[in-house]
Parts: structure tokens; C-alpha cells; sequence
């Protein structure tokens, strides 16, 4: 019944035209962020994070942000920790972000996660943290950022954010994702719902800061560019 639709990925776009919707109504213009406004976020320092959360210096740090939802696949990362512990005990996990209060399926999610840490041991490796408003500040400590999703998701806001502060990322090759990261170049692409494979390369990068910090610096590089594109479409 529209005239035109903006999608905010091709794999939105190729969703829509699957389901009827004619090619030459749809337009994809990839998602962006202001990353002026977003840093403006940050407030205090990496090391009043880490202190704050009692994280030592010398401990790496995975991190997740995002609602809990069962499709964001939280539950992925915190299984993968089980073999990321065994190699680098020293490793820490941060799961940020609440639970809406309105969707019992969502908190039946977190609970099965909390049971899986607990279960598991892994109360030393793995925090729950609940929803952030500065969420730049905990993103600028994390040493790994994990995107998780099982599910497509069109174009993830969390990806840009850890490209925004130049972080590693690791995402899974749904959706619109492969958009927004080259695998091997601004990220890394996992295939979904698959522990092992998310372990394999959180471990890959643990041993390798060298690695870590090229990925970071083009991941930085390729979100400018990005949001370049974002700014000129609109």
C-alpha cells in the first residue's frame, strides 16, 4: 500500500521482495549512528569501568550488549565460555542488557542462562549486567565484542556501536551482518547457534593482540564509511 520502502539492509530488501513486495519499491539505506552523539555517552575512563565491575587489568574481556532475547543468543557465548575458560582462565564475560518486563519468554531466556553459569561453574567468568544507558562506556573495556543472533536480525545497531569504538568484533553470518562486517577484514563471521565455532575464534583472538588491534582500528575504518554513506543518503 506504499509508494516506496526504505529497508535497512539488502537481506531486509531480499526479505520483502520474497514475500511479493516489487523490486523497484524498495530501497536499501544501511543503518548509521552519529558517532559524535554515541561517544558523548562515555563519561569515565576504561579503568573506572573495570574497577567498578572489579575486573582486574590483566583480565580480557568478552562482552555482549543488547536486550536478552532468545534469538540474540546470549546462550551461544555463555556455552562457548565453558571452552574459553579451560584455555584462558583468565578471561572474563560481560552479558549486558535487561529483560522487558513484558515478555515472560524473555525472562525464562535469562534464567536459563543464570541456571547454564551456574550449572557450569562459571560464576567467576561470566556477569549478568542489566540494561545501560551509557552502554559506550562498558563497550569501550570490552578487549572482544560477540554479536550472537540465531535469528536474521536486519541490520544490527550493537554491531555499528563496537565499530564506532573500534572493538574486535566476532558476528554471526545472519541477516544483515555480513553488511556491515568483512569477514577476516573489519570482524569476524561465525555461523549462528554454533558454541564450538564461536569458542575457536574467541580463543584465536585472546592469543592474538596483534590480531585484535588490526581488526579494531578497520572495523573503526569501515563504520566511518558507513556512516558517510548513512549521512549522504539521507
Amino acid at each position: 500500500l506504499v509508494d516506496h520502502v526504505v529497508c535497512v539492509s539488502d537481506a531486509a530488501r531480499l526479505n520483502l521482495v520474497r514475500q511479493g513486495i516489487p523490486s523497484e519499491k524498495c530501497t536499501t539505506i544501511h543503518n548509521g549512528i552519529a558517532p559524535e552523539e554515541f561517544l558523548a555517552g562515555i563519561t569515565r575512563g576504561p579503568e573506572q569501568i573495570r574497577e567498578a565491575l572489579g575486573i582486574p587489568a590483566d583480565c580480557l574481556i568478552i562482552g555482549i550488549a543488547g536486550m536478552i532475547r532468545g534469538w540474540k543468543g546470549q546462550l551461544v557465548l555463555v556455552k562457548a565460555m565453558v571452552d574459553v575458560r579451560d584455555k584462558h582462565p583468565k578471561a572474563r564475560c560481560l552479558i549486558i542488557g535487561g529483560v522487558s518486563d513484558q515478555q515472560e519468554g524473555d525472562r525464562a531466556y535469562r534464567d536459563e542462562i543464570a541456571s547454564f553459569i551456574q550449572a557450569n561453574h562459571l560464576e567467576a567468568q561470566v556477569t549478568l549486567i542489566d540494561y545501560q544507558s551509557r552502554i559506550a562506556e562498558f563497550i569501550q573495556i570490552f578487549d572482544i565484542m560477540v554479536h550472537t543472533a540465531i535469528d536474521p536480525e536486519p541490520f544490527s545497531r550493537s554491531v555499528l556501536e563496537g565499530m564506532t569504538l573500534g572493538r574486535p568484533m566476532i558476528a554471526t553470518r545472519t541477516g544483515g551482518t555480513p553488511e556491515a562486517i568483512e569477514d577476516g577484514i573489519s570482524g569476524i563471521l561465525v555461523p549462528p547457534n554454533d558454541p564450538k565455532a564461536l569458542a575457536d575464534k574467541i580463543n584465536e583472538l585472546l592469543c592474538n593482540p596483534d590480531l585484535r588491534r588490526q581488526l579494531g582500528v578497520q572495523a573503526q575504518e569501515h563504520h566511518a564509511v558507513f556512516h558517510l554513506v548513512f549521512v549522504e543518503n539521507i
